[in-house]
């Protein structure tokens, strides 16, 4: 494995990207994947050490997150049989409830495999959220909530889980706990340097304007695209945890076009908010958008093309802080991919309380 950008530019000469490999070297940026270990049937883990699933570490001081009530009205729009068929989640959704613990990553074992520019030396990121409340409400900030903790292993003390999971007529699912605990499994952190991903639209990869040229629908028949499609096929293999869900920093790897301008779009400038967004929507409720004329489908796809180049030129302002999938841990089905993003004036500060989190799904 390539350590420096003249090697990894060698190694994609050597895959048949010479033309492309000093711009692609060039876009790489250090990653740290984070190498989980077998499930433990225990407290086995090092308090603070890095660590996905089961109990939190925390000071006594600081207490369990929890969302608030969610209102109805996003199901109230859906279909009859999609309200009957997500009843369990309505009902869930329209209580307060206790967030479930997803990841705490210690920087200082990233510091101690090379550290990640920007991110602290020290100190440990908590990331809780609700697995079934958090696709519907990912972009109001309420499911999804990051911890920074500074205070030292002593300090720190492993905290039970919420009677709320556990309280029979309660929690949802009952037959299935692990929803809201998940299994725990001690990370290793490993510090790589990658190159933007040739399978999906992110910003990197966008912003080197075609190269390698990337294809117009899904069936590439541009050769550099294969060829760089295959080196990172090639890399999965003899690197395996290189295609890792579970990620800090570095590029992020969307389903769904780039994560950086989508907390743009929606922390930034409140999409959903925005005068022309809420007139068009109200206008494709009314009557559909089949019914919408031909002038009106013009100028909405001009705001939209309008709304996507300010969001490309702004997402610089954005760092991705961790992604993960949300069956990472196989306890539960859910196709989807979460990226816990933050500002970088804000990663200066600290103030990880002002991450933003968004979810993509295939």
């Amino acid at each position: 494995m390539w350590s420096t950008r003249e090697e990894l530019e060698a190694a994609l000469a050597r895959a048949g990207l010479a033309e492309w490999s000093p711009r692609l070297a060039a876009a790489a940026r250090h990653t740290i994947i984070l190498e989980p270990g077998p499930v433990e049937e225990g407290a086995g883990a090092p308090i603070g050490a890095s660590r996905v699933g089961g109990m939190p570490d925390l000071p006594a001081g600081v207490p369990w997150p929890w969302r608030p009530a969610l209102p109805a009205e996003g199901w109230k729009e859906q279909p009859q049989h999609l309200q009957e068929l997500f009843q369990e989640d309505i009902s869930h959704e329209a209580r307060p409830w206790p967030l479930s613990f997803v990841a705490q990553v210690d920087f200082a074992e990233i510091h101690a495999v090379g550290g990640l520019d920007g991110f602290p030396s020290s100190g440990r990121l908590l990331i809780f959220y609700d697995p079934l409340a958090a696709l519907h409400w990912i972009e109001n900030k309420v499911s999804v909530s990051a911890i920074f903790v500074t205070d030292e292993v002593d300090r720190l003390g492993r905290r039970g889980f919420p009677v709320e999971f556990t309280t029979p007529g309660l929690a949802v699912l009952e037959r299935e706990p692990r929803r809201f605990m998940l299994r725990p499994r001690r990370l290793t952190p490993k510090l790589l340097l990658l190159p933007p991903r040739a399978e999906h639209y992110g910003r990197d990869l966008l912003a080197l304007h075609g190269v390698p040229p990337l294809p117009p629908d899904s069936q590439a028949e541009d050769e550099a695209f294969k060829a760089y499609a295959r080196f990172w096929e090639h890399l999965a293999v003899e690197h395996p945890n290189t295609s890792s869900a579970l990620q800090v920093g570095g590029i992020a790897v969307p389903w769904q076009g780039p994560v950086e301008a989508d907390c743009v779009k929606y922390a930034d400038d409140d999409y959903w908010n925005h005068p022309t967004v809420k007139s068009h929507w109200d206008c494709v409720k009314k009557g559909g958008w089949p019914n919408i004329g031909e002038e009106a489908r013009q100028a909405w796809s001009a705001f939209e093309a309008r709304e996507r180049a300010t969001h490309l030129a702004r997402a610089d302002k954005w760092q991705l802080v961790l992604q993960f999938d949300g069956d990472f841990a196989h306890e539960y089905g859910r196709d989807d991919r979460f990226y816990v993003c933050i500002r970088k004036s804000d990663l200066a500060e600290r103030r990880f309380d002002r991450c933003w989190t968004m979810s993509q799904c295939t």
